[in-house]
This record gives structure tokens, C-alpha cells and sequence, in this order.
């Protein structure tokens, strides 16, 4: 008999092998056009936000819902102007520019859309957690900095880095224990920027986080993306729980890094490129097939948000073949 979503999860985050993959794609902003609704009606709402998330897991017969994929959120809340258009928010230019001390990270959980997502998170844990794991998502340290400097981190003085990576901090530390308190069952830490920072000083700025989550016994995911092994190495020895570190470097490659390396984190995401999901269906199941082949613990997700423009049909797939072919292994 197959095991329960919650067994399988409890299982990845302790590292050991399950007896098939969970598949937990990146389904936020795409969950609207399962409603046939805007973004922007879905993501001022917490209403349309958790309707549209349990709708898509339904559809997708997916093994956990991720309640927050949004990294301008905390920008946002912060006073950073946001664009809106068919697709996810974007950060716009402020009308004049701004310094650290113009952002006060003192009660952001209760500005911009951040209470939506709150609300909306409470929601899904009333409604699903026995169900099936509820993850939360923040905006991590490296994104949410350079979104504030509007500059890359690696381009200003290590002086006014430190300022401005403290700032981000103290954001994400309060909006950790705002989610850990409600009882969700993970914390994504999405920072596609975080592998541009040199390894001592990420583990240092990081180290915060994990005594949040450690306390409370919360399992962290870190979504990024990486292009090299060097890269893949600093996030994997960085002490996340689990990490998703895209699709340009293989999961395979991943997969023997950790073995070989002993790193730190041994639970990784096997991530399915946004080009293969466009591929024919047969392609598709291919491609399931090669990736259940993997050495560890691991989970197939997708490189990054779901993009709008992906057939609901081919997630469908590979929830399917996921299930079959595992099923057929044992």
C-alpha cells in the first residue's frame, strides 16, 4: 500500500530514500488560470489565492501545496512600487532613489500583500495539512537585498552589502516565525541571487534562519538556480534541509556531488526544465523515467514558478507517470 504524502515528505526531509519521488511543482501565479481569474484579483485576495492553490492541487494530484512563490512581496511591503500585468509581479523603478534607512522592516507582516498570503497560508492548513504537507515561502537575504540596493550585491561596498543583507534578514526572520507558528510543514527560501555570494559570508548571513527553523522543528527548502558544481556545492554545504537548485546543472550531477562531496544537504530536487514540459507527451514520460532513475533522496519539481503559458495537461502527465512507474518499479 502506498504511503501518505505526509509519511513521504517526513521521510525526504530525514534524507532517506522513498518509496517514490514526491512531485511538488512551483505552482503559485499559474494557479490562476486554473480560476480563470487575474493574477492580480488572485494575489489580493487570500480568498482567490487559496481556492485557486487547492484547485490546482486537486487538478495536479500534486504532494504538497507551496502557498508563496513571490519574491516581490517583501519589496512591496517594504514601499518598492510593483508592476502588474498578465503574468507575475515585477518590480518597477522607484521615482526617486532610495537609501537603507528608507525601508523599515518593523511590522511588514502587516503591509502590502503579505497579510494575503498569511491569511491565505492559515486557510490551506485549516482546509489541507492533514491532507498533505503545506509549504510557505519567503524571499531570501541575497533577492531582497539587491532589490532594495537596485544593484547586484557583488557591485557595492562590502559596508552597504552587510546593511542591506541585515535588512532582508530581519524581514525573513519575522516572516519565518509568523509561518512556523501557524504549523506549516516547510519553509521555501526562494533567491535565485544567493549563489553570487561567497560561501563563508552566505553561511554566516543564513545561520539566523536556521536557528528559527531548527527551533521549531521546520524543514527549509532552498530554491535557487546554479551553473557550475562550485556553485551547486556552496548552497548544498549552506545546511538547508533540502535544496532545488534548478535545471542547468543536472540532477544527476547533483546527485553524485552529494555522494561524493558528503555535503551537508543530501535531499534535492530533480528539477523538469519549462522547455521539457513544452515537449509531446511521450517525451515527457521519457524524461520521468530517466529522472526516477536517480541515486537518494529526492523530489521532481519544476526549474522554477510554473510559467502561465504551460499546458495544465502536461502536469497532469507527469503527476501520472510519476505514480505509474514508481508504482511499476516496486
Amino acid at each position: 500500500m502506498s504511503k501518505h504524502p505526509r509519511d513521504l515528505f517526513a521521510q525526504m526531509v530525514r534524507g532517506e530514500k522513498t518509496e517514490r519521488p514526491l512531485f511538488i511543482p512551483f505552482v503559485f501565479t499559474y494557479a490562476s488560470k486554473l480560476m480563470q481569474i487575474s493574477v492580480t484579483q488572485q494575489l489580493h485576495d487570500p480568498t482567490s489565492l487559496a481556492i485557486s492553490l487547492e484547485k490546482a492541487h486537486r487538478l495536479f494530484m500534486d504532494d504538497a501545496i507551496v502557498t508563496n512563490f513571490d519574491t516581490t512581496l517583501e519589496a512591496e511591503a517594504l514601499g518598492l512600487p510593483v508592476l502588474w500585468s498578465s503574468g507575475p509581479p515585477t518590480l518597477g523603478n522607484s521615482k526617486k532613489p532610495q537609501e537603507l534607512s528608507d525601508f523599515e522592516p518593523q511590522g511588514v507582516s502587516n503591509r502590502g500583500r503579505i497579510p494575503v498570503v498569511i491569511e491565505a497560508t492559515k486557510r490551506i492548513i485549516t482546509l489541507k495539512s492533514k491532507e498533505i504537507p503545506v509549504l510557505a515561502g519567503v524571499t531570501g537575504p541575497a533577492k531582497l537585498a539587491e532589490s532594495l540596493l537596485g544593484s547586484p550585491l557583488t557591485s557595492v561596498p562590502s559596508r552597504i552589502r552587510a546593511r542591506s543583507l541585515d535588512l532582508a534578514m530581519e524581514v525573513l526572520l519575522d516572516l519565518e516565525r509568523i509561518f512556523c507558528d501557524m504549523g506549516v510543514d516547510g519553509l521555501l527560501i526562494v533567491d535565485d541571487r544567493l549563489p553570487t555570494l561567497p560561501a563563508n559570508e552566505l553561511k554566516e548571513i543564513i545561520q539566523p534562519a536556521w536557528n528559527v527553523l531548527h527551533h521549531y522543528e521546520t524543514p527549509s527548502i532552498v530554491v535557487t538556480m546554479t551553473r557550475s558544481i562550485n556553485e551547486s556545492l556552496k548552497i548544498l554545504e549552506l545546511g538547508a534541509t533540502a535544496v532545488s537548485l534548478g535545471n542547468i546543472f543536472p540532477a544527476d550531477k547533483i546527485a553524485s556531488t552529494i555522494t561524493n562531496k558528503k555535503t551537508e544537504t543530501t535531499t534535492y530536487a530533480a528539477c523538469i526544465s519549462h522547455q521539457d514540459l513544452e515537449t509531446s507527451p511521450n517525451l515527457l514520460v521519457d524524461n520521468i523515467s530517466d529522472i526516477l532513475k536517480l541515486k537518494g533522496s529526492f523530489f521532481i519539481s519544476t526549474e522554477w514558478e510554473l510559467p502561465l503559458d504551460i499546458s495544465p495537461e502536461k502536469i497532469t502527465a507527469v503527476s501520472k507517470a510519476i505514480r505509474k512507474q514508481s508504482a511499476e518499479k516496486t
